[in-house]
């Protein structure tokens, strides 16, 4: 990752992957966007090796995944988000039908409307073991979408920032998450985390430094 690779360049690279046996692809940071998306899941759903062996995709970081435009249409910020998800619904709806172990999509700018697909899919990933959701304004909608497709899922940890298992008891009594980039959905999914019984061990809590969370989900 950390590559500024671009979407044209990346699509050539994929079509060079699709009948390789990667077991995993690390794709973060490097500028990608929707054509990226639906390439991969052309990747995903099409009879290739890349489909049959990869377990481990790395996406994050990748801010115009589901779009981003400038809002003054002179190619700067500020940006907005999530207004071509075709190639994101895409890439979700061929993650449903994979044998993936873990996905990492933090830091992609996702929303609770660009959430949807993927909870969708989550539920018919069987072999998902790992999820990392950081850094994305998915809001308390989002959260609780998530917490509800994490319920029925055979997830062992899911990262908003930092990871929480949800198959054995966290190893520390201090859950630290200063500085993580959490918001009001990641707040969501860590309130749902607290009542069960991994988080037994927990005793000291931190939450400083995330301007994002604000007073409806801290309350």
């Amino acid at each position: 990752g950390s590559n500024h690779i671009g979407d044209e360049a990346m699509i050539g690279l994929l079509d060079a992957l699709k009948d390789t046996s990667l077991i995993s692809l690390d794709i973060s940071k490097t500028g990608c966007g929707v054509p990226t998306a639906g390439k991969l899941a052309e990747l995903l759903s099409g009879a290739t090796k890349f489909g049959a062996t990869i377990a481990s995709l790395d996406c994050s970081q990748n801010d115009a995944i589901t779009g981003k435009r400038s809002r003054n249409n002179n190619n700067r910020g500020p940006w907005i988000y999530g207004e071509n998800l075709d190639g994101w619904n895409k890439m979700c709806s061929a993650l449903a039908g994979s044998s993936i172990t873990s996905l990492n999509f933090s830091g992609c700018q996702l929303n609770s409307e660009s959430l949807t697909p993927l909870t969708e899919a989550i539920k018919f990933m069987a072999t998902l073991a790992s999820l990392a959701i950081g850094t994305n304004p998915i809001g308390s909608e989002g959260g609780a979408a998530l917490v509800d497709a994490i319920k029925t899922s055979n997830l062992k940890t899911i990262d908003i920032g930092k990871p929480l298992p949800l198959q054995e008891l966290y190893e520390s009594d201090t859950a630290d998450f200063a500085d993580s980039g959490m918001g009001a959905g990641q707040v969501v999914i860590l309130s749902w985390w607290l009542t069960t019984p991994f988080a037994a061990t927990i005793a000291r809590l931190a939450l400083g430094s995330n301007p994002r969370i604000g007073d409806e989900a801290m309350v």
